[in-house]
């Protein structure tokens, strides 16, 4: 079920009273034009409740989560940089979207229980400085989830046409976060059994490309 109405979780607490539980969209047109008194409350009885803003122009700033957040609920925004990237977001049916710099993010401090930034930091000048971002962002003992691509060893022409600034080993992610202020919880790899396969077929096609270059028959990644 991806959503509830009131009777829906009125009858869920009576299962968990600390499961959060999708509300009916608040769309960011409702918020900024229309009459926020139409908007559906929640009962106390209802909490805790999710309720998700949405819209459909990704320019427009962050109001509705921030006006949600005001109201007591939670909010899960979602933040690019890339104005191609929302739309693409949009199309795929996430509609909580705003525009801003990883450096400078639109929220106040102590926003966020829970943050990802999923392979983002790998493509930013300075990963610090994000990371430092996002910490100031986090309520205190909110917990970030970070991944990033392993290893400096499987860099290939693949990594310059993502906009790769850096691959990552552990003990690199756990001393930029720890110098940006959170304590680490847990640090690990992921997809270890693909690493050396996947490895060898970026190298492999490196050295193809490499090779077709210096004959005067260059190659398109593929």
């Amino acid at each position: 079920m991806d959503w509830t109405d009131r009777h829906c979780r009125v009858f869920h607490r009576l299962l968990t009273r600390r499961a959060r539980l999708y509300t009916e969209m608040l769309t960011t047109g409702e918020f900024l034009h229309g009459h926020r008194q139409r908007l559906p409350g929640f009962g106390a009885v209802q909490h805790p409740v999710a309720p998700p803003p949405g819209g459909s122009d990704p320019r427009h700033p962050p109001a509705p989560a921030q006006i949600v957040e005001r109201s007591g609920h939670a909010a899960t925004p979602g933040t690019h940089y890339v104005e191609g990237a929302l739309h693409f977001c949009l199309a795929r049916g996430h509609k909580l979207l705003c525009k801003a710099d990883a450096a400078k993010l639109p929220f106040s401090d102590s926003y966020f229980d829970i943050a990802t930034a999923l392979d983002v930091i790998e493509h930013l000048d300075d990963d610090l400085v994000a990371l430092r971002e996002l910490y100031r962002v986090m309520k205190p003992g909110g917990i970030l989830i970070v991944s990033v691509p392993a290893y400096r060893f499987p860099w290939t022409y693949w990594d310059d046409i993502l906009g790769h600034r850096r691959r990552y080993t552990t003990r690199m992610l756990g001393k930029v976060a720890e110098q940006a202020g959170f304590k680490v919880r847990k640090l690990t790899y992921s997809n270890m059994l693909i690493l050396v396969p996947a490895a060898l077929v970026r190298v492999g096609k490196s050295l193809l490309l490499r090779n077709a270059a210096r004959s005067g028959n260059p190659r398109q990644p593929e």
